[in-house]
C-alpha cells in the first residue's frame, strides 16, 4: 500500500518539506506529494521547492538520501483551485470561491480514498483557515481507518521562517526577524496526528456524491435519522420495514419473525433463547391491538402467526430460526446504512444465544402497507 500526502500551501511551502522530514524520520516517505493551493502558491511552491536547481524539495532527498524520481512531486502535482468558470483563484475572497474550494478538496479526497491500495495523509499544515478545515471534513467524510491526518509543528524561532524548509544534515546559523542568531541543529519538528471521526461507513454510498454542501446536508439528514427519534415503520401486508425513504422487504417467515421480535420489544421481553422464545405465548393480544391501532386487517396478522408457529413447531427450529434471523440481518444490512442497521437488527447475546432487537419501543410503528405484487 503507498502514501498519498495531501497537502495545502499558501505562501510558505516550507511546511511541505517539513511534514517530509517528519515522515523520513518515521520511515513513511509517501510514494507521492500533492499539493492544493492558490495561483500565488503554485508559484511559491515551484519556485521554492520544485525549482530543478535551488528547490528546497531536491536538496532535502539528497541529504537524506531519498532518490527523488521515487517521490511523485512535481509541477504536475500542484493543483490550482479553479472558479466555477474554471479560472485559477488568487485567494479565497468571495463565497464563489470558498464553495469552489470545498467541491474541489472534497473531490481530491474522494478520489483518493476511492483507491483500495493507497493510505491517504493530509496535512492541515498551509494554505487558508478555511482550506484546512475542508481538508480535515473531507478526510472524515471519505476516510478510511487507515487514512491519517496530521499537523506538523515547529520550534517558533523557524517557523515560517523564510530559510529554513527542513533540518539540513549540516547545520546551519539563521538570524530571525528579532535579529537573534539560531541554529538549525536546534529545531524541534513534531508531526501531531489530529483524531478525526470516519463518516465513510455510517454513510450509504449515494450521501456520499456530489458537491461538499450536498454531501454534508446528506450526511447531517442521515444521522439525524439514524440517533433521532425517526420511526421505523412495519409494514404488515407488504412485508416491508421502512425507515425514511428506505425500505427492506423480506419473505413472508423472515419478516413474521421480526415482527415478533418487534412486538417482544413493545411489550417489555428480555432477550429469549430459542426454546424459551418457541415456548413465549405468541402474544395474540398485543398482536390485536397493533393491528386495531394500525388499522390492520386480521387475516395478515394472523397469517405472520402461523409463520411464527410453523417455524417454531418444524423440526431443528432452532437451526432453522438461526438461518432466519441471519437472512434478516443480511437484508436490514443490505437496505441500510450501518449506523441504522446496528439499531435495528436482530441481536444475539449471550450463551446460550438469546435473540431480540435493540430499537427502543418508541420508534416502532406498524402499518398495514400494501401487500406486494411479486414475491420478495
Amino acid at each position: 500500500m503507498k502514501t498519498v500526502l495531501v497537502a495545502l500551501a499558501g505562501l510558505t511551502p516550507q511546511v511541505i518539506t517539513e511534514t517530509l522530514y517528519a515522515l523520513w524520520r518515521e520511515g513513511d516517505v509517501p510514494a507521492e506529494v500533492h499539493v492544493l493551493t492558490t495561483l500565488p502558491g503554485r508559484q511559491k511552491v515551484r519556485e521554492t521547492l520544485l525549482d530543478p536547481h535551488t528547490g528546497a524539495f531536491y536538496r532535502f532527498c539528497r541529504d537524506y538520501g531519498i532518490d527523488h524520481r521515487a517521490v511523485r512531486f512535481g509541477p504536475e502535482t500542484v493543483h490550482v483551485i479553479t472558479d466555477a468558470d474554471g479560472r485559477p483563484i488568487e485567494d479565497l475572497r468571495t463565497a464563489g470561491e470558498n464553495a469552489a474550494t470545498a467541491d474541489q478538496i472534497a473531490a481530491f479526497i474522494r478520489r483518493w480514498a476511492g483507491e483500495p491500495e493507497v493510505r491517504v495523509h493530509a496535512s492541515l499544515a498551509g494554505g487558508r483557515k478555511t482550506m484546512t478545515f475542508y481538508l480535515g471534513y473531507a478526510l472524515s467524510l471519505f476516510g478510511r481507518e487507515h487514512d491519517r491526518l496530521t499537523h506538523v509543528l515547529v520550534s517558533e524561532d523557524f517557523e515560517s521562517h523564510p530559510e529554513f524548509f527542513y533540518p539540513p544534515r549540516e547545520p546551519v546559523e539563521l538570524r530571525t526577524r528579532a535579529g537573534k542568531r539560531v541554529s538549525t541543529a536546534d529545531v524541534r519538528i513534531d508531526l501531531v496526528d489530529i483524531p478525526f471521526v470516519r463518516l465513510r461507513h455510517l454513510l450509504p454510498e449515494p450521501a456520499l456524491l456530489g458537491g461538499f454542501a450536498q454531501v454534508v446536508a446528506r450526511a447531517q439528514q442521515e444521522l439525524a435519522a439514524c440517533v433521532g427519534r425517526q420511526p421505523v415503520e412495519l409494514r404488515v401486508q407488504a412485508r416491508e420495514i421502512v425507515w425514511g425513504d428506505r425500505v427492506c422487504r423480506l419473505r413472508p417467515q423472515p419478516f413474521a419473525v421480526y415482527c415478533h421480535l418487534a412486538l417482544g420489544r413493545l411489550a417489555g421481553r428480555a432477550p429469549l433463547t430459542f426454546d424459551d422464545w418457541i415456548g413465549e405465548p405468541l402474544m395474540e393480544e398485543l398482536w390485536g391491538r397493533v393491528a386495531a391501532e394500525a388499522g390492520i386487517a386480521p387475516g395478515p396478522a394472523s397469517e405472520l402467526q402461523d409463520a411464527v408457529e410453523r417455524l417454531a413447531e418444524s423440526g431443528r427450529g432452532d437451526r432453522n430460526f438461526v438461518a432466519v434471523v441471519s437472512k434478516i440481518n443480511g437484508a436490514i444490512r443490505r437496505a441500510f446504512p450501518p449506523t441504522l442497521s446496528r439499531l435495528i437488527e436482530v441481536c444475539r447475546v449471550g450463551r446460550p444465544a438469546r435473540y431480540a432487537i435493540g430499537i427502543e419501543p418508541d420508534r416502532v410503528r406498524f402499518s398495514p402497507g400494501r401487500r406486494p405484487t411479486t414475491r420478495a
